[in-house]
């Protein structure tokens, strides 16, 4: 029930190949390199928590500000090479206090004694203590096991806009957290499968010759029949009613693939317009078809505003989320762009697991992101336009048809 309240090449014995020889050499982005931020120990004395002021922290934009740069993961630990049995992943996201609900179902099918790394907004009028009740709600509530987790609490300044949540700076956060060699990163509004570590794993292989290499977790969305609302205790309610129809494994949603009536199952996004521009690139077609433990390859981008949840090396060379993005839209497309188009990263998928996204309540970040964005998004974007592309980044799909024939997408 709901609660309400580093870098490496491999190859796999899949029947698909895909070349994973290492990138051709390009000249690198240009770089910043940021002092280490300030974390200050939680009251709680317990040594997995620390509390991130926004005030102690520079600021991401300048105004009038035209030229950017790329940010890597400096402090982390050397890419070097790594053998499959090396490869570790901690589940990881960022959350708000409203979303705090869906830790007990992360909890549950992210298997104890694997590491979970979250970041936890703090408002500006946040209670006292509340990083005290929050984590009693995690142990006691949620029922996580509060020893394997990395807790961030990310406090926002007085003056900061409700609405502008600093969704790339927490993501930041969070894959800093880790001591593991990989991240399985997700939104707060996705649940993983039951499952999905083991099915990361077959991933070990790629992952571990290659740090240029990254997993994609496909995306799907659960259809409801419940009204979304700006209230979060009425869609809640209404999802308790379903819950147990949500997919939790592969063959669940392999069963539903032809179900007419909500709630029911689609694959990523779909616009208005029915294209999936954002998820379309996954080989979906292929996952459901799949009866093999072996990572799929995916060859070409169907376009360019791809944005998949990622499994990725976490070393130094990997970029930072761009924190210039707050608020609702862009704020993860950009960073996956930095990873294919920028620095020609190669694409697989695992064969089973997934994550759903769940509705829930229209946040104030997207009420106000329907808006027209900040300049400072478009001038980053037109920035990022101007870098020189990887000579080995993936090809549009029309591109590779032409000299591989069909695509099984």
């Amino acid at each position: 029930t709901l609660s309400m309240s580093s870098s490496h090449n491999g190859t796999s014995d899949t029947t698909k190949t895909a070349d994973v020889s290492p990138a051709a050499a390009a000249p690198p982005p240009p770089a910043a390199v940021k002092q280490p931020r300030i974390q200050v120990p939680s009251k709680t004395a317990r040594p997995n928590v620390v509390i991130v002021r926004e005030e102690d922290l520079p600021p991401a934009f300048v105004p009038n500000q035209t030229t950017f740069s790329i940010e890597y993961f400096s402090s982390m630990s050397p890419c070097t090479p790594l053998t499959p049995s090396d490869v570790s992943f901690t589940l990881t996201t960022q959350l708000s206090v409203d979303r705090l609900w869906i830790m007990k179902h992360q909890c549950e099918r992210w298997p104890s004694p694997l590491p979970i790394a979250i970041v936890v907004y703090l408002p500006p009028n946040a209670p006292p203590n509340q990083d005290s009740k929050i984590l009693n709600r995690l142990e006691h509530e949620m029922k996580c096991d509060l020893t394997r987790m990395k807790i961030t609490f990310f406090q926002a300044s007085p003056d900061s806009p409700i609405h502008q949540y600093p969704v790339n700076t927490l993501r930041n956060l969070a894959l800093e957290s880790i001591t593991t060699t990989h991240a399985a990163y997700i939104d707060s509004d996705f649940l993983i499968s039951d499952g999905l570590h083991d099915d990361l794993m077959t991933t070990a292989a790629v992952l571990a010759n290659d740090t240029h290499s990254a997993v994609v977790m496909p995306a799907f969305e659960h259809i409801s029949n419940c009204k979304i609302t700006r209230r979060q205790n009425e869609v809640l309610t209404c999802l308790r009613s379903e819950w147990d129809m949500i997919p939790k494994h592969h063959e669940d949603i392999v069963a539903l693939r032809e179900k007419k009536e909500r709630p029911l199952v689609k694959n990523g996004y779909q616009s208005k317009r029915g294209k999936n521009k954002y998820h379309g690139t996954t080989m979906y077609n292929a996952w459901i078809e799949s009866n093999l433990s072996t990572p799929i390859p995916i060859p070409c981008l169907k376009h360019w505003t791809y944005e998949p949840y990622l499994a990725v090396r976490v070393c130094h060379d990997l970029p930072k989320f761009p924190e210039i993005f707050k608020g609702w839209g862009f704020n993860k497309i950009r960073w996956v762009k930095i990873l294919l188009k920028k620095l020609g990263f190669r694409l697989w998928q695992v064969s089973h697991g997934f994550v759903m996204h769940i509705p829930h309540e229209i946040s104030i970040s997207r009420q106000k992101g329907m808006d027209k964005h900040p300049p400072e998004f478009d001038a980053y974007m037109d920035w990022l336009n101007t870098l020189p592309a990887h000579p080995d980044q993936l090809p549009h799909c029309s591109e590779w048809k032409k000299e591989h024939g069909p695509l099984q997408s």
